[in-house]
């Protein structure tokens, strides 16, 4: 016969994700303790006490649970209850009961403290430069700051979906495997949870037990892991983008409280981007408009300055370049020199669409757009978007071929 004394003060959970991490494993590492000295006083009767396993730390309190179900089970069958076992029980329930308070203080702790690290990780996004920037770092900072192992953001077109891009590994690394689905078409199927999540517009919790999830092939038996949470990004009322999460490399399961930190993220990365997005608009169109005006008063200039000629009959004295500083038609060899992507771009240019439009259009972030204007600008000797157009414009229909 022995006992385990335990302290009945209890630690709260740490702040950071190793912390609590760690504070898990010390619980752990009590409950270890609780069990060996519940199997020496029961014995035989410990049998059907759920066994111990340090390396799934998370699974301490079901254990703890199912250990005070024996012992008190072991109480009430004593033949007689002034027995030595009985006694020696008595002393170890008391010890199972404050771990488990402990436990669920801990677990409690830990939701308060990861929906905090989810709003530290929100506000870093918000004080990032253009939603090119946001796209890239959302997957690295809800895996790092929100308690997760890995993340994938997907976007929503119609009746399919498509990953887009992903944080996986602590070194930055890629698995082959997700080059393979990036940008593929995903059919939202009636019987996936996906799926669900569009049509509900409300978080939801998959199992390896689950069938129908096509996305089951990438996060659950690529690695090992046993479930995933995926939660939908709102527009208004509609959802345009996924957010996939899980604990990989380890084959802890997500729970509830994972569900909660992922549709919090959702919320709030949703509010970032769009924010961004609208204030790209608005940059670009004020760029678009000061170009315009630089253009108009360039003009003006030029015709005041101009002298006044008589010009052929017929001449259309408006359309007529005007003055040495008229710009003038580029090479057409410089535009053999565009990339086509750079022409892709150029042609919707013309069209008078703004970066953000182009964006769109052609499935690439705003900050892909501006680099590919700025190659298109320097190639074609144009100082500024108005310029470029003007140039283009004047171009002979035969140049233009």
């Amino acid at each position: 016969m022995s006992t385990v004394a335990t302290t009945s003060r209890s630690t709260p959970a740490p702040t950071s994700a190793v912390g609590w991490r760690r504070r898990e494993v010390e619980l752990a590492a009590r409950a270890t303790e609780l069990h060996g000295a519940a199997v020496e006083i029961l014995g035989a009767d410990a049998d059907g006490m759920p066994a111990l396993d340090e390396a799934r730390p998370w699974r301490t309190a079901s254990v703890v649970t199912g250990m005070l179900r024996s012992c008190i089970e072991a109480m009430r069958s004593a033949p007689q209850p002034d027995e030595p076992e009985v006694h020696a029980v008595c002393l170890v329930v008391p010890d199972l009961q404050r771990l488990a308070s402990e436990i669920i203080e801990h677990n409690v702790h830990l939701r308060g403290r990861r929906l905090a690290e989810c709003e530290d990780g929100l506000s870093r996004l918000q004080s990032l430069p253009s939603s090119g920037d946001l796209i890239d770092q959302t997957c690295e900072v809800l895996a790092r700051r929100c308690g997760f192992g890995r993340a994938m953001l997907s976007r929503v077109e119609g009746d399919s979906w498509r990953p887009w891009t992903g944080h996986f590994a602590a070194d930055g690394s890629v698995p082959p495997w997700f080059h393979d689905w990036v940008n593929r078409k995903i059919p939202l199927g009636t019987d996936s949870i996906e799926s669900q999540t569009v049509r509900e517009r409300t978080p939801a919790i998959a199992h390896a037990t689950v069938s129908g999830s096509v996305l089951g092939s990438l996060l659950i038996d690529a690695s090992g892991a046993r479930s995933y949470v995926v939660a939908p990004i709102l527009e208004g009322d509609e959802v345009v983008g996924l957010l996939h999460a899980d604990h990989h490399p380890t084959d802890r399961p997500v729970d509830e409280t994972d569900r909660s930190v992922l549709e919090r993220y959702a919320e709030g990365f949703a509010q970032v981007y769009e924010r961004a997005v609208l204030a790209e608009r608005l940059d670009d169109q004020r760029d678009r408009v000061r170009e315009a005006l630089t253009a108009t008063k360039r003009m003006m200039d030029e015709l005041s300055a101009s002298p006044i000629t008589l010009g052929a009959p017929g001449q259309d004295l408006a359309t007529r370049p005007i003055g040495p500083g008229a710009p003038a038609a580029p090479d057409p060899a410089s535009f053999d020199g565009l990339t086509p992507r750079e022409r892709d771009v150029l042609d919707l240019m013309l069209t008078g669409a703004g970066n953000h439009a182009i964006a769109e259009q052609l499935v690439i972030a705003p900050g892909t757009v501006k680099f590919h204007v700025q190659n298109i600008l320097r190639k074609l000797g144009a100082v500024n978007r108005a310029q470029a157009i003007a140039s283009c414009l004047n171009l002979h229909p035969a140049q233009q071929g």
